[in-house]
This record gives structure tokens, C-alpha cells and sequence, in this order.
């Protein structure tokens, strides 16, 4: 904990602040999905940032028709939306969408973030709210990709 305080103390106003944003996005995430009710707007929230997670993914592989395609086929956005709008995700699922993105992202990445990835999966198997978990899920891999395409563009750039 003292390490955690350290770390934050000695964070720009700028990183604080976005540390706070994704905290709080995360938190409404959570709650989103561990309402009881469920509203159109709820799941179309959940659709919207899964989708937008796998299309970032997929555009990584641009010449990759049959890596864009296995991806298509083993993340179905559809049957979890289905799943989650039915209360139907219990632990296996939660575990097999970490394993599916995670397993994917580690294709991408370059050999230098293979443990970093390695370590943020076995972070989010390890929670043990399914809903929780999901959320973790999306955060992380969306900042893995995004490290990912950051690294990509100044591969391209020659930096």
C-alpha cells in the first residue's frame, strides 16, 4: 500500500487525472454489469466497447485474412452480448473471453511486452468477480493495444 501511495504522489496532474477517469469508468462498468436490470442503453454499452476493442485488434492484422477471420469466429461478440443480457456468463466464460483476448493480444505484441501481457492475464483470472473481471479485461487489453499501436506507428515512422 505505502508503494501505491508512493506512486501516486509522485504522479503528474495530467497521469492522476486519467488514472481517475479510468477508475471511475471501470467502477460504472462494473455496476452496469452487475445490475439487475438491465436497459437496451446497458447492452449497447457493453456491445459498443467490446466491438470497438476487437475491431482495434483486428485492424492490426490488416493482410492476415485468416487471422482477422479466427479472430471473427472465436470472439462472438453476439453470444456474449446473448449471454450477458441473460445473466448467463458464470466463471469458465468470464475465464474463456480472458484466454481468447489474451491469447490474441499476445500474437500481437512484440517480444518485450510478452511478460507484461503474461502478467496483466494472470491479473485478471485471478479476480474472482465475474463482473469485476470483465471490466479489468477491457481496460487492461485496451491500454495493452494501445501500447501496442504506439509501438506499431513508430515502427512505421522509423523511430
Amino acid at each position: 500500500m505505502a508503494d501505491l501511495k508512493d506512486h501516486i504522489s509522485k504522479m503528474s496532474a495530467e497521469n492522476f487525472k486519467e488514472l481517475m477517469e479510468k477508475a471511475q469508468t471501470r467502477k460504472k462498468f462494473i455496476d452496469l454489469l452487475e445490475s439487475n436490470i438491465l436497459t437496451d442503453a446497458s447492452v449497447d454499452c457493453v456491445r459498443k466497447m467490446c466491438t470497438s476493442l476487437k475491431q482495434r485488434i483486428q485492424n492490426m492484422t490488416p493482410n492476415r485474412k485468416d487471422l482477422r477471420d479466427s479472430w471473427n469466429t472465436t470472439f462472438d461478440i453476439d453470444l456474449f452480448i446473448q449471454m450477458f443480457r441473460y445473466s448467463a456468463v458464470d466463471v469458465n466464460d468470464a475465464n474463456s473471453i480472458v484466454n481468447i483476448v489474451f491469447e490474441r493480444i499476445q500474437m500481437l505484441c512484440a517480444p518485450s511486452q510478452d511478460d507484461a501481457v503474461a502478467h496483466a492475464k494472470a491479473t485478471v483470472l485471478l479476480e474472482k468477480n465475474i463482473s469485476k473481471k470483465l471490466a479489468i479485461l477491457l481496460e487492461i487489453s485496451n491500454d495493452i493495444v494501445k501500447d501496442i499501436e504506439e509501438l506499431a506507428k513508430k515502427f512505421s515512422d522509423g523511430i
